[in-house]
């Protein structure tokens, strides 16, 4: 039981480690590419071609809520 014990705990162990890595590399080369992306999508180019009104859609605040939401 003790050799299960260690060969769990080590593969646990590689498994946040590796977690943590690739969010932080996902962080670092991901979220500028959404929010450049978002520069286009917020431009206003195409504002007033729509026979209907349209309320705002939702879009999560710069941030923490953004960084949680993506």
């Amino acid at each position: 039981m003790q050799i299960f014990n260690k060969i769990f705990l080590s593969a646990l162990l590689a498994g946040v480690v590796a977690g943590l890595v690739l969010a932080g590399l996902q962080h670092i080369t991901v979220v500028p590419m959404i929010l450049e992306a978002e520069t286009y999508e917020t431009s206003g180019a195409d504002e007033g071609n729509t026979a209907h009104e349209e309320k705002e859609a939702w879009a999560p605040e710069d941030g923490t809520e953004r960084t949680f939401f993506t």
